[in-house]
């Protein structure tokens, strides 16, 4: 929940102009902006609030955002090693015998 009077408090059009350029050298449309807001990003929605006809959001809003998509992304890259069950230990120790080691 963004406070006003502790968050530094953006219209999407300022958030989008102060995000870094992406691919093409090309800033974030504000369109994206509302899309994060609206639909969200990967399970995630940027918060915002409603200041008369504007929409708004805050730079704390924004890191709290990215920090989720982040944690997100990086919970779908770490793949658990498989653990070999009683029976890989077993055909693992049977050839171990075979060899004679």
């Amino acid at each position: 929940m963004i406070d006003i009077t502790s968050e530094s408090v953006v219209s999407f059009a300022e958030a989008a102009a102060s995000l870094p350029r992406r691919r093409g050298n090309r800033s974030v449309h504000v369109s994206t902006i509302h899309r994060w807001a609206r639909r969200g990003c990967r399970g995630v929605r940027l918060e915002f609030i409603q200041v008369g006809g504007t929409m708004c959001t805050s730079q704390e809003a924004l890191q709290r955002f990215f920090a989720k998509l982040t944690q997100h992304h990086e919970a779908e890259t770490v793949v658990p090693a498989e653990k070999p069950g009683a029976a890989g230990n077993a055909a693992v120790a049977r050839a171990l015998d075979r060899e004679g080691l």
